[in-house]
């Protein structure tokens, strides 16, 4: 699965909604509610648990229990030991007997929709399938029976955004879901859906605005440009370890790979909670500008610090390819050999395939080149990317696959420049020389193909190529995350 993905399955549980009845301005819970997006996550559970000795009334009740339970989740997301498991299933028995006193239908449907969903969250992130289901099943019947009886709710519809979406783009070795959860979804209508909470939500704007902002990147190809407006909300949460992060991420997917870094790098306070994601996000951004020195201690920091195993064989894999760089083979080694994870996800299988390759096989010098290539075009240096990929094409001296992949990743780098035309020849070559059935060059060729084809408004020939991306044989490398994005696009058109 792709990074874009976990990070929109982490903000399922950011927002709650906040209306007049559990919420007023300047109380307790709306200090505690601050201090939570503002990720001083130690002070906001102490702000909270006062505010439940001063509250009265059910809603409010059951909104502070809400805001408890949510820092659980994160914790729980972010550690994934099993003392932050049990924390949270313990809060959540708090959280859902003090929905059962909620006689309102419509908060009481509402917090028990925002449960399920964060039950769905750490269920996903564990590999449970099954209950994951189930748990998503509830949270939507909730969210579209609020949705049904008040439709001007708008806060709701970014929940039940997420899941259309989700369900539109599910790869088809997660269809049976479908069936468990008896509905369906799609692409656009999820992104409308969270449009129309980013744009018109009263109690959880921002929230809604960073789910859509990330949906856009992950599924629409940045095309609502809702990421305009993370800037604004980093300038409100200036410190905020998941603002950086997300804010982060999409400057990556633009390729201001540098910008990222700033933004990254921003000093913490001690009282602020500081995931280790953010150490791992840095080193990306490190890795692609080529800075391996430097972006091996922050790989090497989350590696140590996180216990869990989400973005683990990513890191290790980009440890010891930024070891190999810099001529430090015997060291890299080792972490290759740490990549052992046998989880369903892209990323994990991928990792786990190339470090069987390096373990066997030197980084050679074209293979240098290539993630030279690649580096390049995703910082926003596509004259050198292009330029790369031309030498390696060149060279009589490289594999059938090699080749393969420099039309690749020039074809990357043309498509990013705008040179659409030139940017579909190169892809061709790709698709035309499939020289290993686990690479993922080839199918992701047809699938861009389809992006360029779509930019040009050849509308009949995007989908044309989409349809072909989905044809491809083989668990290759990041056949779901291709199976995701084409039929998102598929869902757009």
């Amino acid at each position: 699965m792709k990074i874009g993905t976990w990070i929109l399955f982490f903000l399922l549980p950011f927002g709650v909604a906040k209306a007049t009845q559990p919420f007023a301005t300047g109380d307790l819970l709306a200090q505690g509610r601050n201090e939570m997006l503002s990720f001083k996550l130690e002070k906001a559970q102490e702000t909270l648990k006062l505010a439940l000795v001063k509250t009265n009334g059910q809603e409010r009740t059951a909104a502070i229990y809400y805001h408890l339970n949510t820092i659980s989740c994160w914790k729980a997301f972010f550690e994934q030991t099993p003392n932050a498991q049990q924390r949270f299933q313990a809060d959540s028995d708090d959280f859902l007997r003090a929905i059962r006193e909620v006689e309102d239908e419509k908060w009481q449907r509402y917090f028990r929709a925002e449960l399920h969903f964060q039950r769905t969250l750490l269920l996903f992130q564990q590999g449970n399938l099954n209950d994951a289901a189930f748990e998503a099943k509830k949270a939507y019947d909730h969210y579209e029976a609020v949705i049904q009886k008040y439709p001007d709710f708008a806060d709701a519809y970014k929940g039940l955004g997420m899941l259309k979406m989700s369900i539109g783009s599910m790869p088809r070795s997660y269809r049976w879901i479908l069936s468990v959860l008896g509905y369906s979804g799609n692409t656009k209508q999820g992104l409308a859906y969270m449009k129309k909470a980013a744009e018109e939500g009263t109690f959880a704007k921002e929230e809604a605005q960073i789910y859509y902002a990330v949906a856009d990147m992950s599924m629409n190809e940045m095309m609502d440009k809702a990421a305009d407006k993370l800037p604004e909300l980093q300038q409100k949460f200036p410190q905020s370890p998941l603002i950086m992060a997300v804010y982060g991420f999409s400057l990556i997917q633009q390729q201001k790979t540098e910008e990222a870094l700033n933004v990254l790098q921003t000093e913490i306070p001690n009282d602020v909670y500081k995931p280790a994601l953010i150490d791992y996000f840095t080193a990306e951004a490190l890795f692609r500008l080529n800075k391996y020195t430097q972006a091996i201690p922050f790989y090497q920091k989350f590696v140590d610090a996180f216990e869990g195993n989400l973005y683990k064989s990513n890191a290790l894999l980009k440890l010891g390819l930024s070891l190999e760089m810099t001529d430090k083979r015997s060291e890299a080694l080792e972490f290759f050999r740490q990549i052992q994870n046998d989880s369903d996800f892209d990323s994990d299988k991928m990792a786990k395939r190339m470090a069987a390759y390096h373990l066997e096989n030197a980084l050679s010098n074209p293979e240098k080149k290539l993630l030279e290539a690649q580096n390049a075009c995703d910082s926003g240096k596509w004259e050198e990317a292009v330029s790369l990929s031309d030498a390696l094409l060149q060279d009589a001296t490289l594999t059938e696959l090699q080749h393969t992949e420099a039309a690749y990743r020039k074809g990357r780098a043309l498509q990013k420049w705008g040179k659409l035309s030139e940017a579909i020849q190169a892809y061709e070559y790709s698709v035309a020389h499939r020289a290993d059935e686990m690479a993922k060059f080839a199918p992701w060729s047809q699938y861009y193909i389809g992006e360029c084809y779509e930019a040009l408004a050849d509308i009949a020939n995007a989908r044309r190529s989409y349809r072909k991306s989905l044809g491809f044989s083989g668990n290759f490398d990041y056949h779901k995350g291709l199976e995701q994005r084409a039929q998102a696009a598929l869902s757009r058109l």
